[in-house]
């Protein structure tokens, strides 16, 4: 099947987002770095919470798409070889031999329990994030997502992308903002998920 794509991804930053908030405030454990003081990997969640953050349809089609994108995160397994295409954010390098397959979700349950005094069925979902997301979540790689409004309000798969790539790149473990991000054409295709067969369409 095909890899996780843009809603795949847009799911899991709406799952980091519940994360975050369940979870915070995140205590900074070192004086010189960013290095946030997080023990827990699982999120919980309803239906209704992931359709409101990624300002979709609350309907059993949407229901039934995000469900499939989260199963789809589960499953999928990532090597990094050669160059590399996954950043560790402490290391401020990416991982370029990893023989063991990275997964951004380790574990899911999706469980719905009826109410015995109104009757009413109701979601108690969950979520366990896999070890890689987690020690790059203490790192503060996926800190852009504190402005959700303007990520979520970009019009375009690929402007969240593009959105999100930088922000997430554009500091360095201390937190100081770097003057350039310099990437290959080939990460930069898998990351943003591109499909340019010539370098300089990509440019353009």
């Amino acid at each position: 099947g095909q890899l996780p794509r843009q809603f795949e991804q847009d799911v899991l930053h709406a799952l980091i987002i519940l994360f975050v908030k369940q979870n915070a405030p995140f205590v900074n454990k070192s004086d010189d770095k960013i290095e946030y003081d997080i023990n827990e990997k699982t999120v919980y969640f309803t239906f209704y919470q992931l359709c409101k953050i990624l300002k979709v349809p609350i309907n059993g089609q949407y229901i039934k798409k995000i469900k499939q994108s989260i199963i789809k995160l589960k499953i999928t397994q990532y090597f990094s070889f050669d160059d590399g295409v996954f950043y560790d954010k402490e290391k401020q390098s990416y991982i370029v031999s990893n023989a063991q397959g990275i997964s951004w979700i380790e574990s899911l349950n999706f469980v719905s329990v009826k109410s015995t005094k109104d009757d009413e069925t109701r979601d108690m979902n969950s979520v366990v994030f896999g070890d890689f997301l987690i020690h790059n979540l203490k790192f503060g790689y996926f800190s852009y997502l504190s402005n959700t409004e303007r990520y979520f309000s970009l019009s375009s798969g690929f402007a969240r992308s593009f959105y999100a790539y930088i922000n997430k790149n554009m500091k360095d473990h201390q937190g100081n903002k770097l003057k350039y991000i310099k990437r290959s054409y080939d990460i930069l295709m898998f990351k943003l998920g591109l499909d340019y067969k010539y370098p300089s369409r990509l440019k353009a």
